[in-house]
């Protein structure tokens, strides 16, 4: 016959296990903490500029820090939290001429203008400082 079938994840002993697998469930140790789903953003570490509104949609300016050469002009995003859970909505450089570039529904919509004004707004004065 072949091998024999498993039903889930091979258990094995290890630093946080049992010998049987299990894990280890140490009454001392202390748990870790669980992430925190509402956790405010962290500026030192997502490049948060900020947020503003607009009725019921909430904006957060972000610059992209991952990847970004020192020589290059920044790069920026703006998420939309409408109520359905924060999307990137567009994304620009921070150049005179540079085109952003807005995402599905959100081009030609009526509100970019504003958005990319409070866009700038932040980036000139950040909340995060």
């Amino acid at each position: 016959m072949g091998e024999p079938a498993t039903t889930g994840p091979e258990r094995r002993p290890g630093p946080d296990r049992e010998p049987d697998g299990r894990p280890d469930q140490d009454p001392d140790r202390e748990p870790e903490p669980e992430p925190r789903p509402d956790a405010e953003p962290d500026p030192n570490s997502d490049g948060w500029l900020g947020d503003f509104r607009r009725g019921p949609a909430v904006f957060s300016v972000y610059r992209e820090t991952a990847g970004a050469h020192p020589l290059s002009p920044p790069d920026y995003r703006i998420e939309c939290n409408d109520g359905a859970g924060p999307r990137v909505i567009c994304r620009f450089v921070d150049e005179p001429e540079a085109v952003p570039e807005w995402s599905g529904p959100w081009r030609r919509d009526e509100w970019c203008p504003w958005i990319l004004a409070q866009a700038h707004r932040l980036i000139d004065s950040p909340e995060n400082t």
